[in-house]
């Protein structure tokens, strides 16, 4: 046996007393902290364990994971020999068409009502689902859905997480939101719906941990993992597909870090789905964009949303900017909102309209959409002058 600290003399200080001694004769690892030690007859050798690393082996020799005060134990994974990323006639679909058709097979419900039953995808979410998508010879690298709250965009991001995780080879699934808590609501959503499919199950090794989450497909060399919307945490990921929950509440420096990693696979999607909200953030921006004079090539933006000159207080109303009313949608849910909500709120979150700020009197498009007249004025003109104070 040798002395560890002879060969590693710089790492004494912060692992003095948690290794001792390893034997050299035989091939072994060794975790101290976060230094693995890796031997071969005659050699030596350290360096830093990465988090990916970790997961790996522990797939390989089999290991103990905790998942909320619970050891999960993970034992060698085999390969159940089962193909649900290819089944006849999915070739023909389309890209948009192979993710619908998988999670109608595979997906099932995560929470709310019909909670472990197969996902049914409405013929609302297909369409918005293929033009997010675009079509195999012209799709998108970017798109953003805005819908009003309550109409399932949270367990329609883990799905669509779900599907891009096993159909396409090699891929990397993020899960993106304001904070680490938040990231973590879709990547749950998609992991239930996950472990409720036994086809899909047996392909995965859940890391259960929950401060640091992870799913691996070790078959198709696929991984999925939640972070921070933080550019800081999403520099150096090349992700096949990106989903940032309640994107309009982001920093544009973390959709900028995501899109500009896009190009560097054949087919990789940025999606952001999100409600409108009072201030004009990244959402608000490339909404602007998209339905201007000179719209980006390969993004889409779809929106659910009422028009502005519609009564507010109408059923009529609510359905155009709620597709889910009356199916998992509740009504009695937005006659209370709009008995109790302030208008703009209410116009902000269950209408799918902009506003500047929540006391404000006037959305936002009501405000662009007002002519202006170039020139001078006049003298004798009427003017119209109004506070807030």
């Amino acid at each position: 046996m040798h002395d560890l600290h002879r060969f590693l003399p710089e790492h004494r200080g912060p692992f003095a007393g948690v290794v001792r001694s390893l034997s050299i004769e035989r091939a072994s690892w060794v975790e101290a902290g976060r230094v693995t030690v890796e031997t071969v007859p005659g050699q030596l050798a350290a360096f830093p364990e990465t988090d990916q690393d970790r997961r790996r082996r522990e797939i390989l020799a089999g290991g103990k994971l905790r998942a909320g005060g619970r050891i999960r134990q993970i034992t060698q994974w085999q390969d159940p020999g089962t193909t649900p990323w290819a089944w006849s006639g999915s070739g023909r679909l389309g890209h948009a068409g192979r993710v619908c058709r998988f999670i109608e097979r595979y997906v099932k419900v995560p929470t709310g009502r019909g909670r472990g039953q197969p996902f049914r995808i409405r013929p609302w979410q297909e369409t918005d689902i293929r033009r997010l998508y675009g079509t195999d010879r012209d799709a998108n690298r970017a798109a953003m859905l805005s819908i009003s709250r309550g109409n399932g965009k949270t367990g329609l991001s883990g799905a669509l997480a779900v599907a891009e995780l096993f159909l396409i080879p090699g891929a990397e699934v993020l899960t993106l939101a304001t904070n680490e808590r938040q990231a973590a609501i879709p990547y749950f959503r998609a992991l239930e719906s996950l472990e409720k499919s036994p086809i899909l199950l047996p392909h995965a090794v859940i890391y259960a941990d929950r401060s640091d989450p992870g799913t691996i497909l070790p078959g198709r060399g696929a991984s999925m993992f939640p972070l921070p919307a933080a550019m800081v945490s999403a520099l150096g990921y090349e992700p096949t597909f990106a989903i940032i929950d309640e994107v309009g509440f982001v920093e544009s420096g973390t959709w900028v870090a995501i899109q500009g990693a896009g190009g560097k696979h054949p087919r990789s999607l940025l999606l952001g789905i999100g409600t409108p909200g009072f201030d004009r953030g990244i959402m608000y921006g490339y909404r602007d964009l998209a339905t201007g004079a000179n719209p980006p090539p390969h993004f889409a933006f779809v929106e659910h949303s009422a028009p502005l000159t519609w009564d507010p207080g109408k059923p009529a109303t609510w359905k155009r900017a709620n597709p889910a009313l009356g199916d998992f949608l509740a009504r009695d849910a937005l006659e209370l909102d709009y008995a109790t909500f302030g208008l703009n709120t209410f116009r902000t979150f269950r209408l799918g309209q902009w506003a500047d700020r929540e006391a404000a009197w006037m959305p936002a498009d009501t405000w662009d959409a007002l002519d202006v007249v170039p020139g001078e004025l006049l003298p004798g003109s009427p003017i119209t002058l109004g506070f807030d104070g």
